[in-house]
């Protein structure tokens, strides 16, 4: 038979019980104490992905590996990209693109378009990609695709990508 309180209660010692199930959102983070210990299992892993070419040289075609998922599912946040210095020929553009494979199938794009450079950007304007397909599972790897453009003039100088993405723990 179970018992009912109406009203506060105040415990002096310890609480004891054999399960235990409180109501939603009642545990938030001010409730967990910095020292709490909580084991990296039980919690969402959101991290950077860094790639780049050295400010001062021209930007070339690259094709990076950049991870392989690890959880049993991922969500890729966001992608974003920038460019020291401008080209300076209206011919040279930057796509920049990111893919995902797994064992079971070759490599396909999740933006919806390139995260596109060319003469007219500004340097170091931030771009961020669109998102079409930001669902992960277990052993996915992403790549990164640089394109290079153009012929005449000079070509754009260093380039840096960041991608986030969270991975829930096995």
């Amino acid at each position: 038979m179970a018992s009912r309180i109406e009203g506060n209660v105040y415990v002096a010692g310890n609480l004891a019980s054999l399960t235990f199930s409180p109501p939603a959102n009642s545990i938030t983070n001010a409730s967990i104490t910095s020292n709490a210990g909580i084991e990296a299992s039980k919690v969402v892993h959101k991290f950077p992905l860094r790639y780049g070419q050295v400010g001062g040289t021209a930007v070339v075609d690259a094709t990076q590996l950049l991870h392989i998922v690890s959880g049993a599912t991922a969500t890729i946040n966001s992608i974003e990209a920038t460019i020291e210095t401008p080209a300076d020929d209206a011919s040279r553009t930057i796509d920049v693109d990111l893919l995902v494979g797994n064992a079971g199938s070759g490599y396909s794009t999740v933006l919806s378009a390139p995260i596109a450079f060319a003469n007219t950007d500004a340097a170091r304007t931030v771009k961020a990609g669109t998102i079409s397909s930001a669902a992960l599972v277990d052993g996915d790897s992403l790549k990164l695709s640089v394109d290079v453009d153009g012929g005449s003039g000079n070509q754009a100088q260093g380039i840096v990508v960041t991608v986030f993405i969270s991975e829930q723990p096995n």
